[in-house]
């Protein structure tokens, strides 16, 4: 039996030694990286593909993952951390050491843009940074970081985005894809095209033959149609410019001597001018609709006053409400809040200054003029940033998800074989590998943290819309408990986003509208709406809602200052106008009621013609006069209906809230025109005749029309009705002296025009002229003159004969197309009794402390009979009718 061998002459059958897991990191951050790469084109808005399209209201892009900004930040950790070497050229090692402090130093203008500007999210400066960031880490980093079969990759998108296209135009939603927008949509396929048939190239190619190649030629033609046919249907008029400029330049021009370049660009100038002066109006409606012009130029204001630094990245928003000119604002498609230029050049330059732009232009625009050489990836990457950069100087294809990211690829795949450089992470010094596991980590932290508050913040956004629009079906419906609940349910969402999410604005602005406008806690939804103006003082319509949370708290003061700036930031929004034109009568301030009716009235008339255009407008003006004075009621209203149509915003002065209940009051604000409307119209078209008769201006003229238009002796309300519509139509403002009996007849009348004015007696038909009814009041030699005990004049007010349908904005509206469309003679007048009772007031408390009496003395007030009149015909439309009692 043989000794036991010791245990160092055993042969080694020892496990091998463990792969330390520093040295997997390599390869583990390259499958992220591509992954990472893969999901930015593909998973950036992943809930697109569930939206529940056709439901009457838009959640495509509430749950999005800020994947450009993390693949931005994990590509600036590693660029950071991985030394550079360069390439060919051994005369020019510098040139590795240039471009890393081109990239730092931008990088270290972002960072110094963010806190000069007092950027509140912090990782918006890894997203503004990221297309330089990405297109660098493109051109150099190694190939197994990157996506290995793009063109496949690309393949699968571009089938992805044309499935998704075809569900929504089953659902009768417009084509978005996954970009979000029709305009988007259209480049991101005229992008992915060309990569889709370039990847169907390997079809059939080990065999011989014609049927693999004809069954490829014929997959690549149907992707060409596809694609044209959607890229048509989006309309985008900024992809078809692209791709003809592309086609011009390189197609055209590029193949003639400078001598056909010369005469090809002139004939095009040409034919360009010859359709200007052939089409001008047409041209110049375009322009007129066209929202860039005035954009591009107040943006170009706001880069003049900060040159170097710009606002700081994500504060665009936030500083250019100051900006904004009334001719942007009174385009037809101003929203109220401006995120973008539409221009990303002017963007970056916006965020972080003219140096920043002109890098950034430098990296993504500089590509478009160099050799491609015959690679054909780098002529279809070529072709494809050219159109991406074109659209992206007129709208926001470059900021926008994945059209964003296949600019940086396309960008990075061009400077690759110019810049020479290649990232070397096997060449570390021990120094940064030690760095290797920290800078990983912070990156995934920082990833993770900011994938989380935004995906968060997104779902509670869905779930706040979902909650907001069952609330509305359920109101709707007439249960409005159960309406309240899920209102209730959208502001707790809201509420957890801004704890989520403490800087986002919208969180707290949508908090405090959803308990201002939804719950009817004005209380709870001051907090928040501070809290989103201490973020943004001017985000979209914030001060109407807080002018609205204070006024129900019955301060309108303070509502009053919120309201005035909402007015001066939207000065064509009709809604805004109305909130500030009703605060500024609630607080007293008579002297601005005027310009601000006048205002309101020229929003609405601006506003229906954008809406309907000027043909239309006029057409319906003269379908609904046509209707009202051939007595057609059905007519008038539908005329009317679509008239008003554009104004959604519906208001009625003060004066007839007091006779109607809640209930009854709201009922009269949200309704459209209806029968009562064609019957006072009808009246007013009698009195417009009965004016166009005779067509009487001087107050003696007027005088005399009264005995045409009312019996002799009968001086009541209703036979005066149609004499006071003359007398507007005639440019006069009446108003009557009424006491206390509402019995006795209306005697004295006065009739004013700016600073002059008659005083009518129409019980004597005498004409005085240069006095008013203040004056009758306070003077005792008119009093005497005109044969007046001073005592009967004791309890009388001013009334302003007003129809209780006057008070209504639609009506007022109406009036004012009318106008607008006709001579202003032809219809009657845009009236308000609360503007005309404003004047009457500002003269009378005037007058009045002269003449040593109090301003109780004379007051100023409306027909008290004909509004409870129409306050009892309102309740007995809305009362339900009687049960009918079942047969014996």
């Amino acid at each position: 039996m043989s000794a036991a061998l010791p245990d160092a002459a055993l042969p080694d059958t020892a496990a091998p030694p463990r792969t330390a897991p520093a040295s997997r990191l390599p390869a583990l951050g390259a499958t992220a990286m591509r992954l990472l790469i893969l999901a930015g084109l593909f998973a950036s808005y992943p809930v697109a593909l569930v939206i529940p399209m056709g439901a009457g209201f838009n959640l495509v892009f509430h749950i999005a993952l800020p994947l450009f900004a993390i693949l931005s930040l994990a590509a600036a950790v590693w660029l950071a951390i991985t030394p550079w070497r360069q390439t060919g050229d051994a005369g020019r090692r510098g040139r590795a050491r240039g471009v890393a402090a081109v990239l730092w130093g931008y990088v270290a203008l972002h960072g110094l843009a963010a806190a000069w500007g007092r950027t509140p999210d912090a990782w918006r400066l890894a997203e503004t940074a990221g297309p330089v960031i990405l297109a660098l880490f493109v051109a150099i980093a190694p190939r197994r970081l990157l996506p290995r079969r793009l063109d496949v990759a690309l393949l699968v998108l571009w089938c992805v985005q044309v499935l998704h296209c075809l569900a929504q135009a089953l659902a009768d939603y417009e084509p978005v894809a996954l970009a979000g927008n029709r305009n988007w949509a259209a480049t991101l396929l005229a992008v992915l095209a060309p990569w889709a048939c370039f990847a169907l190239r390997r079809i059939g190619a080990p065999h011989r033959g014609l049927a693999a190649p004809l069954r490829r030629v014929v997959l690549q033609g149907a992707v060409v149609v596809i694609s044209l046919v959607i890229v048509y249907a989006c309309h985008c008029r900024a992809t078809w410019l692209a791709l003809g400029l592309y086609g011009l330049v390189f197609f055209l021009l590029k193949p003639c001597s400078w001598t056909g370049r010369v005469l090809l660009g002139g004939a095009l100038a040409g034919l360009l001018l010859g359709v200007v002066v052939s089409w001008p109006e047409k041209v110049g409606e375009a322009i007129a609709k066209d929202i860039r012009l005035p954009l591009y130029a107040n943006t170009l204001r706001l880069i003049a006053d900060k040159p170097i630094l710009g606002v700081g990245p994500g504060n665009f928003c936030r500083d250019f409400v100051l900006y904004r000119s009334r001719a942007q604002k009174a385009r037809a498609v101003s929203a109220a809040v401006t995120e973008h230029p539409h221009c990303e050049f002017l963007n970056v330059a916006a965020a972080v200054g003219i140096p920043g732009a002109i890098l950034w232009a430098a990296v993504l625009m500089v590509p478009l003029v160099l050799p491609t050489g015959r690679s054909t990836r780098r002529r279809l990457a070529h072709a494809c940033l050219w159109v991406l950069v074109v659209h992206g100087l007129l709208d926001k294809a470059l900021v926008q998800p994945p059209t964003q990211l296949l600019a940086v690829l396309f960008a990075g795949m061009l400077w690759r074989p110019w810049l020479r450089l290649r990232a070397a992470p096997e060449v570390r010094p021990p120094a940064l590998r030690a760095l290797c596991l920290p800078a990983a980590a912070l990156a995934i932290v920082l990833g993770v943290h900011v994938a989380w508050r935004e995906l968060t913040t997104g779902i509670l956004f869905r779930r706040a819309y979902l909650a907001e629009a069952r609330g509305q079906v359920l109101e709707g419906r007439g249960q409005s408990d159960a309406a309240r609940q899920a209102y209730g349910e959208a502001y707790d969402a809201y509420v957890r986003a801004t704890r989520v999410a403490p800087t986002n604005v919208r969180a707290h602005a949508y908090a405090g509208i959803s308990a201002n406008n939804k719950l009817r806690d004005p209380l709870r939804a001051l907090p928040h709406l501070q809290a989103a103006m201490a973020l943004e003082p001017n985000f979209a319509h914030l001060n109407g809602e807080a002018g609205l949370a204070l006024g129900s708290l019955n301060r309108h003061n303070d509502a009053f200052t919120f309201f005035l700036r909402e007015a001066r930031l939207f000065p064509f929004d009709i809604e805004a106008m109305q909130r500030l034109l009703l605060c500024a009568a609630a607080t007293g301030r008579l002297d601005m009621l005027a310009p601000v009716h006048r205002q309101l009235l020229d929003n609405a008339a601006h506003k229906a013609t954008q809406a309907l255009g000027e043909d239309r407008l006029r057409e319906l003006a003269m379908a609904f006069r046509l209707a009202v004075s051939r007595g057609r009621s059905t007519e008038a209203i539908l005329a009317a209906r679509e008239l008003l149509e554009p104004l959604a915003a519906q208001a009625v002065e003060p004066a007839l809230f007091g006779y109607l209940d809640a209930p009854l009051a709201e009922a009269l604000r949200r309704e459209g025109a209806g029968e009562a409307d064609a019957a006072f119209w009808h009246d007013l078209e009698a009195a417009r005749q009965a004016w166009a008769d005779g067509a009487p201006e001087s107050p003696a003229a007027l005088m005399a029309a009264l005995d045409r238009l009312a019996a002799p002796g009968r001086l009541d309300p209703a036979a005066l009705r149609p004499w006071f519509t003359v007398a507007r139509l005639a440019g006069w403002s009446p108003a009557c002296l009424r006491g206390p009996d509402p019995e006795a007849p209306w005697r004295w009348v006065e009739l004013r025009r700016g600073d002059d004015a008659w005083l009518l007696d129409l019980e004597q038909r005498r004409l005085v002229e240069g006095a008013d009814l203040v004056r009758l009041v306070t003077d005792s030699a008119l009093q005497q003159s005109c044969a007046v005990d001073p005592a009967a004049l004791q309890g009388q007010a001013v009334l302003i004969p007003a129809e209780p349908m006057q008070f209504l904005f639609r009506t007022q509206a109406l009036a004012a197309m009318l106008r607008q469309t006709s001579r202003a003679s032809a219809v009657p007048l845009p009236y308000s009794p609360m503007v005309e009772a404003a004047r009457r007031q500002v003269r009378v408390a005037t007058a009045l402390p002269a003449a040593g009496l109090p301003l109780e003395a004379l007051p100023v007030v409306y027909d008290q009979a004909a509004l409870e009149a129409f306050a009892r015909q309102r309740r007995a439309a809305a009362a339900p009718a009687p049960a009918a009692t079942p047969a014996p």
